[in-house]
Formats: structure tokens, sequence, C-alpha cells
């Protein structure tokens, strides 16, 4: 019996909904050879289903169907919401997967293609639209390459989020990504119209611009100060030059926050060493290289400053909704190992978290240097500066 059909069975449902919370390791235990229904793919999906209630909470409300592979490698609910700003009549997903970028695309498209090889999977797909009320999400079960070499018709913008992987293998060359990122773009030229290509969050963003041509913008998505996806939309054909346009969104206290910034500007922002609180900006923005010109958004050359190559803001006033972590500093001093040791020792400091941007050296180098453990409240912030390394022990506000 297919996966489909049988979470579809009465019995079945009855059996998750009395299960929910519970261990499906204890209960393969429990209820081996006891079920009139193949216990293994079940429990197999209820575990996903416990695991989704995190990650997609609103299939996990709704019961969707899910699979392994597909699951573990998906966008998660928030991400996939995050896209937003892209809208418009007709969407083409190339690389559908377990769906969830189509179902949020299909919020902001009046209708969504959505190209998925694998039949399960596409079936997958087309039932959980119906479990989402989505009317608007159309699913075909072809190779992507195939369907639009034979397609005549104009999607307002292309999906791609390519398989980065070749078997069990990470595969870091683009031109080995599959689908064919290139063949996709050559065909989106003859249709004149924009691809959005989605790559790892660990996909450094320079390097996107030495591998495609006519980039509008990049994007990068940060949810809890972790990186989670890179994305570029492309207009091959387009006779100008690349641009260096970027635009950051972030999730944090259950809003989001976009920030567009333009090309690099050298700003010459004022050193300073000793402030009262210590700001930490999202890694959105060291991922974008874009600290600078996130710096008067929110502070004053006359009370503010920041720290230099560690690249962390020094104020004496708390800016509001600030993009990052924010701290109080405790105490300021250059970095002498035997000193700062002595002085946390004072303090009865025995734990910490180090924080050592664009510094040389593994962490474990540093608390053993100054004889504490990882953990605890204190933060210790060390930045270059002049040619020195400046420390800054801090607690958060």
């Amino acid at each position: 019996m297919k996966l489909t059909e049988l979470l579809e069975r009465p019995d079945v449902k009855d059996f998750i909904e009395e299960n929910i919370y519970a261990d499906p390791s204890n209960l393969a235990l429990k209820f081996r050879g006891k079920t009139n229904f193949d216990l293994v793919p079940v429990l197999d999906y209820l575990q996903l289903l416990q695991k989704a209630k995190v990650k997609l909470p609103t299939w996990y409300t709704n019961r969707c169907l899910l699979e392994k592979r597909s699951f573990e490698q998906c966008s998660s609910e928030i991400t996939a919401t995050m896209k937003q700003e892209f809208k418009g009549e007709n969407l083409l997903d190339l690389t559908c997967g377990l769906g969830v970028d189509s179902h949020a695309f299909a919020s902001f498209f009046s209708k969504v293609t959505s190209i998925e090889l694998n039949t399960d999977l596409a079936e997958m797909v087309r039932i959980n639209a119906s479990k989402l009320g989505l009317s608007n999400l159309n699913v075909k079960n072809v190779d992507c390459i195939k369907f639009i070499k034979n397609s005549q018709d104009r999607p307002d913008l292309i999906f791609i989020d390519p398989d980065r992987r070749l078997g069990d293998k990470r595969v870091l060359d683009v031109r080995k990504f599959s689908p064919d990122l290139f063949k996709v773009l050559e065909w989106a030229e003859k249709m004149n119209t924009k691809v959005l290509v989605k790559l790892s969050p660990m996909f450094e963003i320079e390097e996107g611009y030495k591998m495609f041509e006519n980039i509008e913008c990049s994007y990068i998505h940060s949810v809890g100060n972790e990186i989670k996806e890179v994305l570029y939309l492309i207009h091959p054909g387009k006779t100008e030059n690349s641009s260096t346009e970027r635009t950051i969104s972030i999730y944090r206290k259950g809003k989001i926050s976009r920030f567009n910034f333009g090309e690099e500007i050298n700003l010459e922002l004022p050193f300073t060493e000793t402030k009262n609180f210590l700001f930490e900006p999202d890694v959105a923005f060291y991922k974008a290289h874009r600290l600078k010109q996130l710096f008067p958004l929110f502070f004053s050359e006359k009370d503010s400053g920041w720290t230099g190559e560690g690249g962390y803001f020094l104020s004496d006033t708390i800016p509001v909704e600030f993009p990052g972590s924010m701290f109080r500093i405790v105490e300021t001093m250059p970095y002498h190992p035997e000193k700062i040791k002595r002085w946390l020792k004072e303090k009865g400091i025995k734990q910490a978290w180090i924080s050592k941007k664009y510094l040389q050296g593994k962490a474990e180098v540093y608390y053993s240097a100054l004889g504490i453990k990882e953990g605890g409240e204190y933060r210790i912030f060390l930045s270059k500066m002049s040619n020195k390394v400046q420390v800054y022990c801090c607690l958060p506000i």
C-alpha cells in the first residue's frame, strides 16, 4: 500500500491522534504485531509530524503528509514566509520537493506551478494543498528540464532550489547541482523572465557574483540569529552589470524586519573603546558585509562608535529594535590574559561565552588562556583595534 493511502486510513488516523505525543520508539515495542496496518511507516510519519510542530506548525495542525528526506531538506514555515516580498501573477517552482516554498508562494502569487519528478512526493504535495485550502497550486509530475523545453508559458518568476547532493555526498560546485542551473537560466533568458535561486546558508555571498551574471539583488534570511537562506534574483540577458544590492530579512520576536542596502560604502566610522553598551548585529549583516551601512540607521557618531575589526557597536544609549543582541559592558581592558584571568577570579566568574570574530586561533585557546569554561551568563567579546586586541566583558540586557 502506498504511504499516501496508508496515512488516509481511518484506523491509522485514529492511531496517530491517540499517540500524537508518545515516543515512537516506545510505540514500536508496545504495538509490534498488534496492528492491522504496517506499523513502521506510520511511526516514521508520526516522528516527522512531531518535529513538524516546530518546523511546520500549520502543516502539523492540518496533519499534512510528510516524507523523511524532503522534510529534512525543506524550508521551515518561517523561512518560506520570508519570501513574501516576491509577488505576482504566475510563479514556476522547478524544485517542489515537499512543497513548503510552493505553498508559501501560493499566498503571494495568483497561480503557482510546481514541478516534482518523484511521483509519490508530487501526490503528497497535491493532497497537502487540499488540506491547507490552496486551490491555485498546480503540481506537475515531470522532469523540470524537459518541462521548460516544451513550455511556452512565461512565468513572472522562476524559483529553483537545486539539490546540492550527489547520493550522500555534498556538492560544492554550482555546475554540478541538480537540476542544471545554467540550462534554467538559458531558458529564462529566452522567456525574458527572472529567476530566484536559493543556495545553501553556508554559501559565501560574494561567490554568487563570480558565478552568475545579471544579478539584481541578493537576499539573506536569518532566523534566531542563524542564517537560513541565501538567494539571488537573476535577470538573464539584462544588459546592465550585476547590482550588489542586498536585502537582509531577519525574523525575531515574532516579526520580520527587512533592510535594503545598495553598493558597499566605505564609511569611516568612529572608533571607540569605552561606552556603556555593546551591540552585536545579527549574523546576516556580517554575511552581507553591510555592517557599516547598518550603523547610521541606529546610532549617532556623537555618542556611539564601533570596535573596528570585530564589528561590534558601542554606545551610551540603547536604540529601539536594534537587529541583534544587546549587552551592558561590565569591564573593558586590553587583552593581557594573566591580568584578565586575575580580574575574572576576583569577580568570581568561572564561566563565560567568548566571541572573537575575525581573530585567529580556536576559541578553546582563549578559554584556556583566561582560565574559564564555556557557559554562564557573561559574554566576553574580543575585537582587534589599531593592531591591539580589546576585551569587553558584558552581561545581556
